[in-house]
């Protein structure tokens, strides 16, 4: 299980920005599913960061950027410290094209309780057509390092288009998407890619 108790502060320089201070406790209690032991990890995270909002017809860019330092505490074993980046933005260019942006480093844990670091850019652009019409694209990059030697440099990228002309009759749109997906791992056997094609349409009654 894993449990976190996040700490803010905000300070308003106007009403639309705000500078901002932050502690993050978080508590991971796992077990290793192979023998069943347990890697438990505290992890403390510090921060300091500017927030957008948006207010009135100055909506364009919102977002908030967060920097500082991660500690992660091992029940057993060595401590360590990262660069802390949290950073979620999205700019309206127009009534019709978005864009979105996401920065992440962090700790994080494998599904077998292995300590990783992941570093994580994402972005992507939206462009709605008219009232029935949508297409976005999307696209995704991350590097993990593991406790130990091994290196993963993953990516993904992929577009969907969707039709909203029956959506006030059955309450959800008609999708079509494609995604690439790549893992490049240092680990024998560890790397891989695939497409996914998918046709998606949902009926509510």
């Amino acid at each position: 299980k894993i449990y976190t108790v996040p700490l803010n502060y905000y300070y308003e320089l106007n009403p639309k920005e705000f500078l901002s201070a932050g502690f993050s406790y978080r508590r991971s209690d796992l077990k290793t599913p192979s023998s069943g032991a347990k890697t438990d990890y505290s992890d403390y995270k510090y921060s300091l960061g500017l927030r957008r909002d948006a207010v009135g017809n100055d909506a364009k860019l919102t977002g908030d950027i967060n920097v500082g330092i991660n500690q992660r505490r091992p029940d057993v074993g060595k401590s360590e410290s990262s660069f802390n980046l949290d950073s979620k933005l999205s700019y309206a260019a127009s009534q019709k094209i978005s864009f979105t942006l996401g920065l992440s480093n962090d700790f994080g844990q494998s599904s077998t309780g292995i300590s990783q670091k992941t570093f994580r850019v994402n972005g992507g652009v939206n462009y709605a057509a008219n009232t029935e019409w949508n297409a976005a694209a999307n696209g995704s990059y991350s590097s993990t390092d593991y406790t130990g030697t091994r290196r993963d440099n993953y990516w993904d990228a992929g577009f969907n288009v969707s039709w909203a002309g029956l959506e006030s009759q059955y309450g959800a749109p008609l999708k079509l998407s494609y995604t690439y997906k790549n893992n490049s791992s240092n680990v024998p056997g560890s790397s891989y890619n695939g497409n996914t094609i998918a046709l998606t349409a949902e009926a509510k009654y």
